[in-house]
């Protein structure tokens, strides 16, 4: 294996997180860990010992995170670090920066700016997918919404919502004339568009796409999430990484010359599957395909020389589950309630799978309970 410290930020999805760092603690890769500040949650697992940075400034300050960078290579006496590309933010800033970092020996797991951004950023992945023949949901324009509601307004590109052109960063669904009025009136409308909203089943394609051109992939139907289209809450395996809805995916992003994590949402409405949005980095459940047996994090590091490459295929456990009790707590604290995707979920099959009800992280599941 290289000599390499793996360098993984913390405070920001914190469950992608967590998945990882116990993938590298299984598979004993060294790492440390920069936080975003002393509030952050990492403290209140057993990771905790791992920090050896806590930022100054939580918004990414080149300054600071070069001075991080070379004061974990001068304590490792390593010429070496792995980026871990774990967070939206941190990977535009990583490949803002690139130069600089690789200046000094960081290595940056990601595509190329452009590609990164074609994909990550909501309008222009649209317009590809739909160049290849692929569903997304119809657009509307703000003269012809009248009478559409509940609709879906998005941001066109992260980059407007960093900057300050814009200030929502999610999707908001959008019930009424006198909602988007409001909406539009705190943000610059030609930063958003409007597509029309989609009732059905919510799935995820995971992908990893490998160096070696082989493509590993799991998917899982989305059974309960936090409103406003946040944070998945319950979900367990599907199968429509085996149809050819999945397989139109890969060719496209075989031929844009992807690699690395993805994954796609897609949802199924009227019989066909919607493309709703890509990221090209790690996502939230990612405990799910760990709890089954095919750790698609365990490609990412062979790839980059941090483990040994899988001996055989394994067997995957179509059964397990995944969830976040924690996510129910926080919901109903704030006086809403979760939407359920799905009516076939029995909760108490669910939590053996509680993504915190977990040896390394018990002092957090309490906390949010």
């Amino acid at each position: 294996m290289e000599n390499k410290v793996v360098v993984v930020f913390s405070g920001y999805n914190p469950r992608a997180v967590i998945t990882f760092l116990r993938t590298l603690c299984i598979n004993y890769v060294s790492f440390v860990i920069v936080a975003k500040s002393e509030k952050d949650i990492i403290f209140k697992t057993v990771y905790r010992k791992n920090v050896i940075w806590i930022r100054q400034n939580e918004a990414l300050e080149l300054g600071e995170i070069l001075e991080c960078f070379r004061y974990i290579k001068d304590l490792f006496n390593t010429e070496k670090l792995f980026i871990a590309p774990s967070t939206e933010a941190l990977n535009r800033f990583l490949l803002l920066e690139r130069e600089i970092f690789e200046e000094i020996g960081c290595e940056i797991p990601l595509i190329s700016k452009a590609l990164y951004e074609e994909i990550s950023d909501k309008y222009s992945f649209c317009k590809l997918c739909k160049q290849e023949g692929i569903d997304v949901p119809e657009e509307i324009s703000r003269e012809d919404v009248l009478g559409r509601f509940p609709v879906v307004i998005k941001p066109k590109a992260y980059q407007s919502i960093v900057c300050g052109r814009g200030y929502n960063a999610s999707p908001a669904i959008i019930r009424n004339q006198q909602e988007l009025n409001a909406f539009l009136a705190e943000n610059r409308e030609d930063e958003y568009y409007i597509q029309k909203f989609l009732e059905g089943e919510s799935f995820y394609l995971l992908y990893y796409f490998r160096k070696n051109g082989e493509i590993k992939k799991l998917s899982q139907k989305n059974l309960m999430q936090q409103p406003g289209g946040k944070s998945i809450l319950a979900a367990e395996f599907s199968e429509i990484h085996l149809t050819d809805i999945s397989a139109k995916y890969e060719m496209m992003l075989k031929q844009k010359g992807f690699i690395g994590l993805i994954m796609i949402e897609v949802r199924k409405s009227n019989g066909r599957y919607y493309m709703i949005e890509a990221n090209p980095r790690f996502w939230g459940p990612s405990q799910l395909f760990v709890n089954a047996g095919e750790n698609l994090f365990i490609y990412f590091l062979a790839d980059y020389g941090l483990v040994e490459e899988p001996e055989k295929p394994v067997m995957v456990d179509y059964s397990a589950k995944y969830y976040w009790k924690g996510g129910i707590a926080e919901t109903y604290k704030e006086g809403k309630a979760p939407v359920m995707l799905s009516s076939n979920i029995h909760v108490e099959d669910f939590e053996p799978y509680d993504i915190y009800w977990q040896a390394d992280t018990m002092p957090l599941f309490i906390e949010e309970l």
